[in-house]
């Protein structure tokens, strides 16, 4: 999984073939973004790993 909180590093991580996690407390724009998941505080990351295999 890669966080990011840009248009360029969703197309990139999906481009990669990746999950991609949206940083959502530093992203301006989202409405182009169909992130894996959306992460509304840095915090959110452990959750999601914890249920990544």
């Amino acid at each position: 999984m890669y966080v990011g909180d840009t248009l360029s590093d969703y197309k990139s991580t999906k481009a990669a073939g990746m999950d991609f996690g949206l940083a959502v407390w530093g992203a301006i724009d989202i409405k182009d973004i169909d992130a894996d998941y959306y992460l509304n505080e840095p915090k959110d990351i452990l959750k999601v790993l914890s249920f990544i295999d």
